[in-house]
C-alpha cells in the first residue's frame, strides 16, 4: 500500500496517495502497535499528502503524532 501510494503521490495525485496512506496506517497500527519507528513513518507519509491536498491542519496533527512516536521509540 505504501508503495503504491508513493507512485500516486509522485504523478501528483495526492488524494489517491492519502486514502492509500491512510490504508497502509490502519495496517500498521494493527500490525505494529502505536508506539512503532514504521508507524511514525506511515504517520509521516500520510502528513506529507495532507499538506500537499492542502489540509495543513490535519498535516500538522500528522507531524505531530509522528514526532511524538519517534521521541518515545527511538
Amino acid at each position: 500500500l505504501h508503495q503504491l501510494a508513493n507512485v500516486h503521490q509522485s504523478k501528483g495525485d495526492y488524494a489517491a496517495a492519502a486514502r492509500l496512506y491512510e490504508r497502509a496506517l490502519d495496517v500498521a497500527e494493527r500490525a505494529l502497535g502505536t508506539s512503532h519507528p514504521d508507524y511514525a513513518a506511515a504517520l509521516h507519509s500520510l502528513a506529507n499528502a495532507r499538506q500537499a491536498c492542502g489540509d495543513h491542519a490535519a498535516a500538522l496533527q500528522l507531524y505531530q503524532q509522528s514526532l511524538d512516536v519517534k521521541q518515545r521509540t527511538l
